[in-house]
């Protein structure tokens, strides 16, 4: 059975002075969005309180002898991990101060939705962080309650578990337990992830913001393993081996992707159009093995019928980062200056276009020869 808030009237009474202003900041949040409104922020606001009070302080958590080992490991490689993205990366110091055990339940779910004919995703508009092209659950009920609804408007669905996120510094994120025991880039790459959403957040620009954190996440947790254990060690040869592994996964989802949206865009008749994407979604699931992706999570992802909205998850967060690379290496390859270099594009309306306009810049900057000092001073007197 779905929990549900108190009657409003009995909040004072039942959770006193101190929750209540956390449950004002929670409701702003609205769970994993802020500022839903409507029964949705009350129930996911209801939730994201009780993850608050009950979390506990990070260190106080790795100083308790009753903590098993392998939470202790996990959060001192948190507190390592947190220390490296503020005094290294620059990131805001907020989230990743305190721990919340789920009882081994997923954080939350996320459900979005895509035109069965088209990569157009239906999206959700929120005060702060603009449109968006998912919603988010505490409850898996809920989360499967709102996929019914859009399955029945004809959409493609999915609705995946997700083990954390960010409130975009409107509340304390903390480290959940369903983290703990991953490999240290894994986790890693996480922090430094949500981190950057902290940090940088352009609102109604959801794809850019996703692909920005996922960049600076792998680009950060590469660069906090070659310095804790060196390039030769084995956590980070792992590490670029799983990278490596999904970098191939997210070209492949892109060619399927694009087969898709050209049968999308073409004239053929709808039924013509979704014959063919059984077909192109068949033949995707047969390629695996002949792209060396044939991996349980990698046919699992292709099980069942076609989806688009699976697809698009991908596009989303892994699509084109050709910029982000060529800002870090225009910047000498120094990750904390191109975060520096993404913070003050971020803020200017249009991320996308600051950001090319800035590489071209600084490419331009780059090409123009040093001057003779002497001509700089005007010559010899």
């Amino acid at each position: 059975m779905t929990d549900r808030p108190p009657p409003k009237r009995l909040l004072p009474i039942v959770i006193g002075a101190r929750s209540r202003r956390l449950i004002a900041r929670a409701l702003r949040a609205a769970g994993l969005v802020p500022l839903l409104a409507g029964c949705y922020i009350a129930q996911q606001g209801w939730h994201r309180l009780k993850v608050e009070i009950a979390s506990r302080n990070l260190e106080s958590v790795i100083e308790d002898p009753d903590t098993p080992a392998a939470t202790r490991e996990t959060l001192q490689l948190v507190v390592e991990v947190r220390h490296f993205a503020v005094e290294r990366l620059g990131l805001r110091d907020r989230a990743f101060r305190r721990f919340h055990d789920t009882g081994g339940l997923a954080v939350g779910h996320l459900v979005s939705a895509c035109d069965p004919l088209s990569f157009r995703p239906h999206t959700w508009w929120f005060p702060i962080v603009g449109r968006v092209p998912y919603k988010g659950f505490h409850d898996r009920e809920d989360a499967e309650e709102e996929a019914i609804a859009l399955r029945a408007r004809g959409l493609d669905v999915f609705v995946q578990e997700i083990r954390a996120y960010s409130t975009l510094g409107w509340l304390r994120d903390p480290f959940y337990s369903t983290l703990v025991g991953d490999p240290a880039g894994e986790i890693a790459s996480l922090v430094i992830h949500e981190m950057t959403h902290d940090t940088i957040f352009v609102p109604g620009r959801i794809e850019w913001d996703e692909r920005l954190a996922s960049f600076v996440g792998d680009r950060g947790a590469d660069l906090f393993l070659s310095e804790r254990s060196g390039p030769d060690s084995a956590e980070f040869r792992s590490f670029r081996e799983v990278r490596r592994f999904e970098r191939r996964f997210q070209a492949y989802g892109e060619s399927v992707r694009d087969a898709l949206d050209r049968l999308y865009r073409s004239d053929r008749p709808r039924e013509e159009k979704l014959r063919e994407k059984e077909e192109i979604w068949t033949r995707a699931r047969a390629g695996l093995a002949a792209a060396g992706l044939d991996l349980e999570g990698a046919r699992r992802f292709y099980d069942g019928p076609p989806n688009n909205a699976k697809i698009e998850a991908i596009h989303r967060y892994h699509g084109d980062t050709a910029p982000f690379d060529a800002l870090l290496e225009l910047v000498g390859g120094k990750l904390d200056l191109a975060i520096r270099e993404l913070k003050a594009v971020a803020g200017a309306g249009d991320p996308e276009r600051a950001l090319s306009r800035r590489i071209e810049a600084l490419s331009a900057a780059a090409r123009i020869p040093a001057r003779d000092p002497d001509e700089v001073r005007g010559g010899d007197p």
